[in-house]
């Protein structure tokens, strides 16, 4: 099948414009639309983050993340044994996912009820990752059923 340039490079800004935008819109929840910089405590560390470095990280890992889609899709279409395995341990990750995200959320409402004052930008940011994470694992679930299923 043959596929001019055009279609080649709409699809590549519709790519990398969806994942600018994501990333801007992720980087601007955690910093609060603010794009200041990022305060970030691990125990008695203090770490303070650039939001650039935000918006580069989560558009690295987007790329990433398309990347694993790629190959799963097709070993998928190579194998039927690969798109069962793939199933199973998909459904393995998703379960533990949203038990995750389901901890998040009730530790963040504790913390927010506890701690009116506190910012929470960031934690929400953090969840909608965790969400978006699931929904990428459920897409790929789809896809290995539908080739087990033919």
């Amino acid at each position: 099948m043959f596929v001019s340039m055009s279609d080649h490079l709409k699809n590549a800004i519709v790519f990398w414009g969806s994942f600018v935008s994501i990333s801007v819109l992720l980087g601007g929840a955690m910093t609060s639309f603010k794009f200041n910089d990022l305060d970030i405590q691990f125990h008695d560390t203090y770490f303070v983050i650039p939001s650039i470095y935000i918006i580069i990280s989560i558009i690295i890992i987007l790329w990433i993340l398309r990347g694993v889609f790629l190959l799963v899709e097709v070993g998928i279409r190579k194998s039927k044994f690969f798109a069962i395995l793939v199933a199973i341990v998909n459904m393995f990750f998703i379960f533990m996912l949203v038990a995750a995200t389901y901890l998040s959320i009730e530790k963040l409402r504790l913390v927010k009820r506890n701690y009116p004052d506190l910012s929470i930008s960031s934690y929400v940011a953090l969840i909608s990752i965790m969400l978006g994470f699931a929904c990428f694992l459920i897409l790929i679930e789809f896809k290995t059923i539908k080739k087990i299923r033919t």
